[in-house]
């Protein structure tokens, strides 16, 4: 497993297991927020919200990839299951 796969989702053929960035995405949109909402309220900018969401960002840090995923409230459980 790579570290891209492991924190920004997969690519075609490596698995079935959904996208984290999509799923970011997808709950960002379900609460009625813009990338910027969601930037704000992570505590991030707005280019890391959409490295995140499209899963270009090869090394998210840590505390930043947590921060995200707190606000738009996936669990570290969910967040495990969604990585290959």
């Amino acid at each position: 497993m790579t570290y891209l796969s492991r924190f920004c989702g997969t690519f075609p053929g490596m698995s079935d297991t959904p996208d984290l960035g999509l799923v970011v995405r997808e709950r960002r949109e379900a609460a009625g927020l813009t990338m910027d909402d969601l930037a704000e309220a992570a505590g991030v900018s707005r280019s890391t919200i959409h490295r995140i969401e499209n899963a270009l960002d090869i090394r998210p840090q840590a505390a930043r990839m947590a921060a995200v995923l707190r606000a738009v409230t996936i669990t570290q459980e969910e967040a495990t299951q969604l990585l290959p």
